[in-house]
Order: structure tokens, then C-alpha cells, then sequence
């Protein structure tokens, strides 16, 4: 539990730049002495860093590495993996989007028979390689080694050419005004047009996204069919969806 509220709470300082006490005091529901040892730990971590009032974050979520994103929140990550796995069957055409938390649904498609899986992720397709039984597609492009993921016109052209059933998508923010949104350009655009052409839309997104955007708007909420999280979701998230008829799972 504790591991867990501190990868949480340092991932909320690095995405937001700067918070107060207060904000993480009603965030995370600890109390002030609880909530001063948990900034003891993370400042020793070296991403965040105690100011008069608050903390801030020392290395923007933008400016760490892909493999230091992995391990932010990544029990979370994990569990919502292992859920959105649940709702890929035999024989699909599956886009899996790049992100540190769409890579952790590969891990639990061992079982499946005859899919093709396409990715521009690096980390999604070299977990995809240990997969039986599976077509392995990449769409190419340049590769960009902040996002681990290959981007570019021909990334885009390649995958506009390609029929997809279900695609697992991420997002840096998450609200009903705006959709899904990343921060981005070149990878924005990869995810619009991934979700302007697949069948279904499964969201893997941790609660730390929801109710906060990002730079560029990728995907109206509506759009998307399936929500895959690690929390129950606020109450005008959770109606949004039942009156959209948008699956939760949580």
C-alpha cells in the first residue's frame, strides 16, 4: 500500500511541475505527518524536491526516461494490464499504443491464438517477441528515444493503410471536455489516426490521468468503449460512461 501511494504520489508531482501540502494532503487522504515521511522518501528518490509550502519536481515527467516511466505507479500499471488482456480475444487485429502503461497488457496475452499485433512502441514490440502464435507488425518511422516509439510520416501512411480491430490505446490526460490527450505532437498524431480508423477503443489509463489534459486532444471520451483502471472512477466519470454505454473496469 505504501509503495504504491508513493510511486502515485511522485508520478502527481512530476505530471503536475508543483503542488502544495494541501493539494496532496486531500489527494491522497494521509495526514501531515504521514504525508511529511512520504516527501522524506521520495526527495531521496532524487525526481522531487521540498519547497517553502509544498514540492516540486526536480525532472518533469517529460524529461525522464522511458524506462524510469515504467517503474512510476507499476503495480497499477500492471493490474490494469492483466484487466484489459480480459477483453482481447482469439484471432484479433490489435494496436497497442506506446505509453509505460499499455506495454503491461503484452505479458498477459500469452494464452491467445492467431493474433496480429501492431505497435510503434519499442517496448511493446520487443515483449511482443516472446508471444506464440502471433503476427508482430511495425508500422517503422524514425525513432524517437524520449517516447520509445517510432514516429513520422511513413509510421502514419502505414498505419492508416491497416485495418484494426481493437486498439489499446494511453493517454496522458483524461476528461470529458476534451478526451484523451497526450503531450506530444508527432505522437498525438499517431494516436489520432489509430483511433479515427479501429473498430473498438480500449483506454488503459491509471487514475493519477483523469481529470487533467494535456497539451493536444487525441480522441473524444465518447469514442472510446472500453476503460481499463486501477480506481473506481468520480462519479461524473462513472455517468459519463454508463450514458455512452462505455465498459469500466476497474
Amino acid at each position: 500500500m505504501k509503495a504504491a501511494r508513493l510511486d502515485a504520489m511522485e508520478q502527481y508531482i512530476l505530471q503536475n511541475g508543483q503542488v502544495s501540502i494541501e493539494q496532496l494532503q486531500e489527494r491522497f487522504g494521509i495526514s501531515i505527518n504521514t504525508l511529511r515521511r512520504d516527501l522524506t522518501e521520495l526527495e531521496q528518490r532524487g525526481h522531487v524536491g521540498k519547497i517553502y509550502g509544498g514540492v516540486t519536481a526536480r525532472s518533469p515527467a517529460s524529461l525522464l526516461t522511458m524506462p524510469q516511466r515504467f517503474q512510476i505507479n507499476l503495480p497499477a500499471k500492471q493490474r490494469i494490464g492483466e484487466l484489459a488482456a480480459t477483453v482481447i480475444p482469439d484471432n484479433a487485429t490489435v494496436y497497442i499504443d506506446s505509453g509505460s502503461t499499455t506495454r503491461n497488457v503484452v505479458q498477459y496475452l500469452g494464452g491467445r491464438r492467431s493474433l496480429t499485433l501492431i505497435s510503434h512502441s519499442m517496448a511493446v514490440l520487443n515483449a511482443a517477441t516472446a508471444l506464440k502464435e502471433i503476427t508482430l507488425i511495425s508500422p517503422g518511422g524514425i525513432y524517437n528515444a524520449s517516447i520509445g516509439a517510432f514516429v513520422g510520416l511513413s509510421t502514419l501512411e502505414t498505419i492508416r493503410s491497416l485495418r484494426v480491430q481493437i486498439a489499446v490505446m494511453a493517454a496522458t490526460g483524461v476528461t470529458i471536455e476534451h478526451g484523451l490527450s497526450n503531450t506530444t505532437y508527432f505522437e498525438a498524431e499517431v494516436k489520432r489516426v489509430v483511433t479515427a480508423n479501429c473498430q473498438r477503443i480500449v483506454l488503459m489509463a491509471d487514475h493519477t490521468k483523469f481529470g487533467r489534459d494535456a497539451l493536444i486532444s487525441y480522441c473524444p471520451l465518447e469514442r472510446v468503449n472500453t476503460v481499463v483502471t486501477d480506481r473506481p472512477l468520480a462519479p461524473q466519470y462513472m455517468d459519463f460512461c454508463q450514458d455512452h454505454h462505455i465498459q469500466v473496469l476497474c
